[in-house]
This record gives structure tokens, sequence and C-alpha cells, in this order.
């Protein structure tokens, strides 16, 4: 059971579970429902992605504008991407924390991108700064753990991973039923 604990495989299904259940907060709005109803129009014309405003949502460049912001939907993106980090660190342990930053940054910037293309959702700057915000954070804590955990930190992290996805799973089980 401890190797089974400690195994890098064990942190890879982990990792990809989270970046489904992550994907599917983010783009899919936890409803499959609202990708099947994107509109795919810009396949048959690429350049129409080059003309927001004329039938495709703008993207807010502004962070915080005005301070006209959800502080529960900054504090959920900083959340939701402070376990990116901990996976990286497991998954590159001798990698310095900044892998683990730019690569949050550029999935979160894929998945901005991914609901400008689809129209699904607002793509804006201030989610793309509070997930970055998260895998900071992420590399704070995760730094601040392996140091006290030292060569048992997979095996640690895995069995925390591994009950809080089962919660999560659980909970978005109930969400769907």
């Amino acid at each position: 059971m401890k190797s089974f604990l400690n195994s890098r495989k064990l942190t890879v299904f982990l990792f990809f579970v989270y970046l489904f259940i992550l994907t599917w907060v983010i783009v899919a709005k936890m409803d499959w429902n609202l990708l099947l109803s994107s509109n795919f129009s810009w396949i048959h014309n690429p350049r129409v992605l080059l003309y927001p405003g004329v039938s495709w949502r703008t993207i807010n460049l502004v962070p915080y504008r005005f301070g006209n912001f959800d502080i529960v939907e900054v504090l959920l993106n900083i959340i939701f991407f402070i376990p990116f980090s901990f996976y990286i660190k497991m998954l590159y342990p001798k990698s310095s924390g900044l892998r683990a930053i730019i690569l949050g940054f550029i999935l979160s910037l894929i998945y901005e991108s991914t609901q400008y293309i689809l129209t699904i959702g607002f793509p804006d700057i201030t989610d793309l700064i509070d997930n970055t915000l998260g895998a900071c954070i992420g590399v704070i804590i995760i730094n601040i753990i392996s140091i006290i955990l030292k060569e048992k930190l997979r095996l640690y992290m895995n069995f925390i991973l591994i009950l809080l996805s089962g919660y999560i799973i659980y909970e978005i089980i109930n969400v769907i039923s």
C-alpha cells in the first residue's frame, strides 16, 4: 500500500483527475451541455476571431475593473490553482517553483482562450492574474510542506489528494444528480 501511495503513476493519475475537474469547473461551468451549445461557426471562417465584437464577445483586459468584481470568484480562482503547483512539484521534484508558475499561467491562458473561442464564459485578465496567483501561493505552500516531509512528500500528498479528489467527485455527483 505504501509503495502504491508513493508511486509517480498515482500522482500522474491524480493530476489528470484534477485537470479534468478544473476544466469542468472553469471551461464547462459545471455543465457539459454548455459545450454542446457553443458557437463553432469560426471553424469555417477563422478570420472572425480577429474581429471581436462583430459576432463574438469581447475580452476584459482591465484587471479588477473599477472594483466591479466578485470577491468569491477571485478567491475560488486562486484556490483552484493552488493544487496545480502541488502536482508540478511532485512530478518534477528538482524543478524550481517558477516552472509551476509559468505552467499555471499557460494553463489559465488556455482556459481563457478556450472560453473566447467557444464563446462560453467571459475571458478576463482578472482570472488570468488570480489563477497565476493561486499557482504562486501553491509553490510557497508546497515548498514549506516539502521541507517538512522531505522524501515522504509524494506519499503524504498523494494520500491527501486522493481524499480531496474523492470528496470533490462526491460533491460533483451531488450537483449533477
